[in-house]
């Protein structure tokens, strides 16, 4: 079952009209939530960075009607486990790229829920991570924000595939790291972790947000600093995304770096962000 513009659908109904301009251009956002017991997590943080995204980008968006879509939709299904996909497109327009005014647009919403509970326990071996083989533009718009302009992320996914690689790395046009196709970078030192800043071009990513909030709270040090090749070499990663949580990887540079063990300390970002989950479930 899906919710669109007010109703409960079932998931067979066509939604997207041929005129769309997020079929035809991309131009759309769209969130990625966890949902465990019947709740979405960290629904009110999803719905504040959708809203500043489409304001910066020209969207309506419009969080009490997002917010009791969601909630209506969870009714629907249950006390179930699963994602949730919040996605706003510009709705149908003339052709071409011209701009459409506010006040013209018949954005279209469609939340859609996917049964299945995401991975809980870490693994043994870290994840390997190859270089991108392109670069990342810092300031690009699809760096910034979640857009539906995927393609790069497609593009650099079947080239990690290729190689046997879980993901990429991207780097940006200054050489420093960016984030992965679909999670934020944390790497471990010896006295705490280190992520990229918001200015090397990545996503405001809500895991990312909730960990450096509970970090702070419980004084585990994250340093937000310009990271470097060098800064990766025969360190543990974590990607961490809404659905993969905290995940252990590490950097392949295909030169001279060496997997790390993961060791019984490296759980501590996961074990942060499972008790700023666990508050949200309501336990």
């Amino acid at each position: 079952m899906i919710w669109c513009d007010g109703e409960l659908l079932p998931d067979e109904v066509p939604l997207v009209r041929a005129q769309d301009r997020g079929l035809l251009l991309g131009d759309g956002l769209f969130e990625t939530l966890k949902v465990s017991k019947g709740r979405a997590l960290f629904l009110t943080k999803h719905l504040a960075r959708l809203q500043v995204s489409g304001h910066s980008l020209g969207f309506q968006i419009n969080r009490h009607m997002l917010r009791n879509g969601v909630h209506e939709l969870l009714e629907a299904e249950g006390a179930k486990d699963g994602s949730m996909r919040i996605t706003v497109t510009r709705g149908p327009a003339p052709r071409g790229l011209s701009p459409v005014p506010v006040a013209e647009q018949m954005p279209v919403v469609i939340i859609a829920f996917f049964a299945g509970a995401a991975p809980a326990a870490l693994p043994d071996v870290p994840d390997r991570l190859i270089a991108a083989p392109f670069v990342r533009s810092s300031g690009a718009v699809s760096s910034r924000y979640k857009t539906l302009s995927y393609t790069d992320n497609l593009a650099a996914m079947a080239f990690a595939k290729d190689e046997r690689a879980a993901d990429v790395l991207f780097f940006n046009e200054r050489g420093e790291v960016t984030s992965t196709t679909m999670a934020n970078i944390f790497v471990r030192t010896g006295i705490g972790y280190m992520t990229p800043p918001l200015s090397a071009g990545i996503l405001p990513g809500i895991t990312r947000d909730v960990l450096l909030e509970e970090a702070a709270e419980a004084g585990i040090t994250i340093e937000v600093r310009p990271l470097k090749p060098e800064d990766l070499r025969d360190r543990l990663l974590f990607r961490t995304n809404s659905l993969l949580g905290v995940r252990p990887a590490w950097f392949d540079d295909r030169t001279s770096s060496l997997r790390p063990a993961i060791d019984e300390d490296d759980g501590l970002l996961a074990s942060l962000y499972r008790l700023a989950e666990r508050r949200e479930e309501g336990i």
